[in-house]
């Protein structure tokens, strides 16, 4: 349900744009309880420099620059990663690098977002990413770190990294090197190079198996998940696991899903054909894959989306009047 909703704003608040009443581009900045406002493409470069580690920072949807490197333990929130007739995007289309010291005791979490570039890690650790759509996620050079990151409900098209935990996400890997120290809980993972992967587990998930030498090594643990081939001749990606004995092989991906044949596009649900849903059951009894478990993937931001910002400002009187639409 949509809401509008008549703020007036005292002088704490940055003021950033033209004098007349126009929708914008926005970023708002909430520190400690004082909100400022940064307009324009650059708004999130400038809320960023602003910020402090532990504040918020809300994008309305549009297209915006990123600062070239995140500093700042913040909370980003954007209007989501769906574009409709009714909602609209927060789209990052700039390169942004990651570097965050280990001692900031502040944690990056990042909700909603459609990264149409590559997320860069230099040192990270803890980051937490929602119901976000990333191009690509690589590290910065061989010295470069990313720890223990969360995701949940995102889309992922390319990642090179390790130590990390991936809930109800779609999953690309593209043959960068190996990794180890994944973890996977009902997930659709698609991959020319499982081969590289170590030390790692997949619960309730399936796996792609796009290329003919492609499967897991002994060290890694794969639970009530579903495979399938691009060929037949491909190999099995459990075939070298200790314990296979809950994993199902499927001759293809019609036999699963409804409507993905293997490209990746943003329209691709990957929901399961009726059948699939009630015979492929994950260790919970629900379906594998991104709608089961107890996060079934939903793309709508948790976070009240502000979908619309009209500024008025009115400098002689140190105020700002926002008209906001949100849901």
């Amino acid at each position: 349900m949509k809401k509008i909703f008549f703020l007036t704003l005292l002088a704490v608040l940055t003021i950033v744009g033209k004098s007349h009443a126009q929708e914008h581009l926005v970023a708002t900045l909430d520190h400690e309880g004082t909100l400022s406002t940064f307009t324009g493409s650059n708004a999130f470069v400038e809320a960023h420099k602003a910020a402090a580690h532990g504040d918020i920072i809300t994008l309305s949807s549009g297209i915006f620059s990123a600062p070239d490197t995140l500093t700042k333990a913040i909370t980003l929130y954007g209007t989501g990663i769906v574009s409709d007739s009714i909602h609209s995007q927060t789209i990052i289309n700039t390169i942004m690098y990651l570097s965050i010291p280990d001692s900031v005791t502040k944690r990056l979490t990042i909700e909603g977002i459609y990264f149409t570039k590559e997320l860069c890690y230099k040192r990270i650790s803890n980051p937490v990413f929602n119901k976000c759509r990333i191009e690509e996620i690589s590290s910065a050079n061989t010295s470069s770190y990313m720890r223990d990151a969360l995701y949940n409900q995102c889309r992922i098209l390319y990642f090179w990294g390790s130590s990390a935990t991936f809930n109800n996400c779609y999953w690309a890997y593209a043959n960068n090197g190996s990794m180890s120290n994944l973890h996977f809980t009902n997930c659709v993972i698609q991959s020319p190079s499982f081969q590289y992967i170590f030390n790692s587990i997949f619960i309730n998930c399936f796996l792609y198996s796009t290329n003919s030498s492609n499967y897991l090594y002994s060290s890694n643990t794969a639970n009530f998940c579903v495979g399938s081939l691009y060929r037949s001749s491909d190999s099995n990606p459990f075939s070298k696991l200790i314990d296979a004995s809950t994993d199902i092989m499927v001759d293809s991906l019609g036999a699963v899903f409804k409507t993905w044949r293997g490209t990746y596009s943003d329209q691709e649900t990957f929901e399961l054909t009726d059948e699939a849903k009630a015979k492929y059951l994950g260790n919970d009894g629900t379906q594998i894959g991104i709608y089961g478990g107890a996060l079934p993937y939903d793309p709508t931001p948790s976070n009240p989306r502000i979908t619309k910002f009209y500024l008025t400002p009115k400098p002689a009187e140190k105020k700002l009047e926002i008209q906001l639409e949100a849901e």
